[in-house]
C-alpha cells in the first residue's frame, strides 16, 4: 500500500513539459484558447483547440513537443499533453516565451488565428493525420474523412481540405 502511495504522490507532484508551458500562454496571451486562469477549469471546446494547435505546431509548423497523437473523437489526441494540460494551475504563473523564439511562429500564429474555429479544425487536423500518419492519398482524403466525421457535411469537409492543400498541409 505504502509503494502505491509513493507512486501516486510522485504522479501528482510531476510538472507540465516545460517545452509546451510557454505555448500555451502564447496560445492565451494571443486570445486563441479561452481558460480563465486556470486551465483545470477549461471548456471542453478549449481542450479541444489545445489539442488541434499543439497537432499542428508539430505536424505542419515545425515545433517538436514529444507528444504523440492518436486519432481520437475529436480528431488528434495526446493523452500525454492533456496531463501537462491539466498539471497547470495558473496560466499567468507560466513565463511566456521569447516572441520569435520559434522560426515558424509568426506563420502559426496568423494560421491559427484565421482558424480559430474547433470544427474547423477539427475536420483539418483530421485530414492531416490521415494524410501524414495512414497516408491516405490526397485524393481518397474526403471519402476517408467523411466515414470518420459524419456529422459534418461534406462540402465542409471539401472546403477544409481545400484550403489545407492550398497551405501545402496536404500534398
Amino acid at each position: 500500500m505504502e509503494e502505491c502511495r509513493g507512486l501516486y504522490e510522485a504522479y501528482l507532484a510531476r510538472t507540465a513539459n516545460a517545452k509546451i508551458e510557454p505555448f500555451l500562454r502564447m496560445l492565451y496571451d494571443n486570445k486563441l484558447i479561452d481558460c480563465g486562469t486556470n486551465p483545470q477549469k477549461s471548456e471542453l471546446d478549449t481542450r479541444i483547440k489545445i489539442q488541434k494547435f499543439v497537432y499542428f505546431a508539430q505536424a505542419c509548423f515545425g515545433l517538436n513537443f514529444d507528444y504523440r497523437h492518436t486519432l481520437y473523437i475529436y480528431g488528434p489526441h495526446s493523452p500525454t499533453l492533456a496531463n501537462d494540460y491539466f498539471r497547470i494551475r495558473d496560466i499567468k504563473d507560466v513565463p511566456s516565451g521569447e516572441p520569435g523564439s520559434w522560426p515558424r511562429e509568426r506563420e502559426f500564429l496568423d494560421f491559427a488565428k484565421e482558424h480559430n474555429d474547433v470544427d474547423w479544425l477539427e475536420i483539418a487536423s483530421t485530414l492531416v493525420y490521415l494524410h501524414k500518419v495512414y497516408r491516405v492519398p490526397a485524393d481518397d482524403l474526403i471519402d476517408y474523412a467523411e466515414r470518420i466525421k459524419r456529422k459534418f457535411p461534406r462540402p465542409q469537409t471539401e472546403g477544409v481540405c481545400s484550403e489545407m492543400r492550398h497551405a501545402g498541409f496536404i500534398g
